[in-house]
């Protein structure tokens, strides 16, 4: 496995690998979504006629439009998130209920006419990288899948995807994967999200079943534990056992059994209540304050215009978890939704 990190949160004051550059980057400005060092492996790999793949964390164009006069960014009128922008049908959309409208000509709150994108999605990576080469750049994420048939066919060039790039066969005479911002799998509110951020690092680095492509990781944290085991060699099941310690000092699974329980109502107010009056049937029930986390308004406070809220509870096997969620079959407590070992937070 090769295996170069680009520090975006202190770059380098000499090259790192080689003939290439070192990095300055600053974001908005030069090296920005594509680092210096990024952007000549990848003229290398068009010289070479060879091919490349990167990823990144999100589809669309950008993750907001923001305006530059008063940080007003446009939101979803039915859930508490930003509509992200995506170029190509020149529309903002919700993520979460799949709400669309067009771009505004002027923001709402003051009136500007300029937008300014931040947080680049895989239609802004692939632009520009085709200002950047001239080989085929083509798209894979959930919007928008390109035809690869001629690059399965050994023609040369980029596709820009998300990880759903990963359920097709690696490309014939792949040479460089990037990941364009590490952090956004690691920026969750989920206790496995280091874990999910190695695996993830770890399938990329041995998508190619011959080849070993240089596997290039922009990141604000190059220290993080999950990308020093990939740099080491260290696989799936030893990187989740060296996080053991963690998980049962904090009280997580495997050391614990898991489910969610969320209340929800189009008025926030009630919603609280009706979250709370759950949080004090299970108190009444037995469950201890090591057993609850919560109630909480969910990270999405608002989606599809009610507002959901959240409990966790974490008992100590699977018969405990039984004896408290049997507590929620009483009359008067309304409505539970109840996902038991969830697979996210959020």
């Amino acid at each position: 496995m090769r295996l170069h990190t680009v520090d975006y949160s202190a770059p380098a004051a000499a090259a790192e690998l080689g003939p290439l550059s070192s990095p300055h980057l600053r974001s908005g400005g030069e090296g920005y979504p594509l680092s210096h060092d990024l952007k000549r492996v990848l003229r290398q790999v068009q010289e070479r006629g060879r091919q490349a793949v990167l990823v990144a964390p999100r589809r669309g164009y950008s993750a907001v439009l923001r305006c530059p006069a008063c940080e007003h960014t446009p939101g979803c009128p039915h859930c508490d998130v930003p509509l992200r922008f995506h170029q190509q049908s020149r529309s903002l959309a919700c993520h979460q209920c799949g709400y669309r409208q067009g771009v505004p000509e002027r923001c709402e709150c003051c009136g500007e006419r300029m937008w300014q994108a931040r947080g680049p999605g895989t239609e802004w990576i692939a632009a520009e990288v085709c200002r950047l080469l001239e080989i085929p750049v083509l798209r894979y994420d959930r919007d928008h899948q390109d035809d690869l048939s001629h690059l399965y066919a050994g023609a040369s060039g980029v596709v820009v995807g998300t990880s759903m790039l990963l359920s097709q066969p690696a490309l014939p005479e792949l040479a460089l994967i990037g990941v364009t911002l590490a952090d956004t799998w690691l920026n969750i509110s989920d206790f496995r999200a280091g874990e999910r951020y190695h695996r993830l690092l770890w399938q990329l680095a041995g998508w190619h079943p011959q080849r070993a492509p240089l596997l290039l990781v922009q990141t604000f944290q190059p220290g993080h534990p999950a990308l020093r085991a990939v740099a080491e060699g260290r696989d799936v099941a030893e990187y989740g056992r060296s996080e053991l310690p963690t998980r049962q000092a904090l009280g997580y699974p495997p050391f614990t059994r898991l489910a969610t329980l969320e209340v929800a109502a189009r008025d926030p107010a009630r919603a609280s209540a009706s979250a709370a009056a759950v949080a004090a049937a299970l108190y009444a029930g037995g469950a201890t304050q090591a057993e609850i986390l919560g109630p909480a308004p969910s990270p999405v406070a608002r989606v599809r215009g009610v507002y959901p809220y959240t409990l966790l509870l974490r008992a100590r096997s699977d018969q405990r978890l039984s004896e408290l969620l049997a507590v929620l079959n009483q009359p008067g407590l309304g409505r539970v939704r109840v996902d038991v070992s969830p697979r996210g937070m959020v």
